[in-house]
């Protein structure tokens, strides 16, 4: 069986675990209670069971619901495939009853006060290598040989690989029929111009003015900043790829399920 046929089974951990709740999950996803329990912990989205199957994971999904938790499945392939870039908007117009959002080419979106779903502020940490090459002298041994004795030196060129380690803040707007965020924008790629007189020196503090107006004038969608704080893996026996883009496509599951329980 390839990787690619696991369904994984999701959960967003409980705030306070009930009595017994830790020895009921360890006896449907078949793991020891200290295993359990760190899975029952935190506050992302976690994977916490993994099936051959569809059928397998929905029927586990099924009964951890019946204990009170919010659990959904989610595809191997879905979650290791990358997501593709985001449209990411130069400038942003507040029309009133509409924002539009456009890129250098022109292209625009358009999204009125209800259509989006979900607002994702998060902090991603990106690594970037960077080659540089240096002159050295090295001691020649068939120059000193060819000089009788008398030490010679090359210069010869070697290149060294460093790690350029990148925070990029970001917020992504989903719309509910879509795991890929509509719109990204970062912390230094909108022309603030607009916030008039908000408009500050820093494009941090422009950053988070914006998104205060984006929560302002998309008054049904839910918030999340959780990804702001940048830690380890924390989803289980997924690797590939990004955690972040791993984290936010479980987020968007998580509410998705939290709105279907809720209506």
């Amino acid at each position: 069986m390839v990787i690619s046929d696991i369904t994984h089974v999701a959960i967003m951990p409980p705030v306070k675990p009930e009595a017994g709740l830790i020895d009921k999950v360890a006896g449907i996803i078949d793991k020891d209670l200290y295993s359990t329990g760190l899975l029952l912990a935190g506050k992302m989205p976690r994977l916490i069971a993994h099936y051959h199957s569809a059928i397998e994971a929905e029927a586990s999904v099924k009964i951890l619901k019946g204990l009170g938790l919010t659990a959904f499945s989610c595809g191997d392939t879905f979650l290791r495939t990358p997501t593709p870039a985001a449209f990411s908007p130069r400038i942003l117009v507040n029309g009133g009853s509409e924002i539009e959002f456009r890129n250098l080419t022109g292209i625009s979106k358009k999204f009125g006060s209800g259509d989006v779903f979900l607002i994702l502020k998060g902090k991603a940490q990106l690594g970037t290598d960077i080659e540089t090459t240096e002159t050295k002298r090295k001691f020649s041994v068939s120059k000193t040989i060819v000089m009788g004795g008398i030490p010679m030196w090359s210069k010869v060129k070697e290149k060294t690989v460093s790690k350029s380690t990148e925070i990029k803040s970001f917020v992504r707007l989903y719309i509910l029929d879509s795991t890929e965020p509509a719109v990204e924008i970062t912390q230094h790629s909108l022309d603030y111009g607009y916030l008039n007189e908000k408009l500050a020196s820093s494009s941090l503090i422009n950053f988070n003015t914006a998104i205060a107006e984006l929560r302002t004038f998309f008054t049904e969608a839910i918030f999340d900043d959780r990804l702001t704080a940048i830690e380890g893996t924390n989803t289980g026996s997924v690797t590939a790829g990004s955690d972040t883009e791993v984290n936010c496509k479980l987020l968007y599951l998580y509410y998705k399920e939290l709105r279907t329980q809720n209506q």
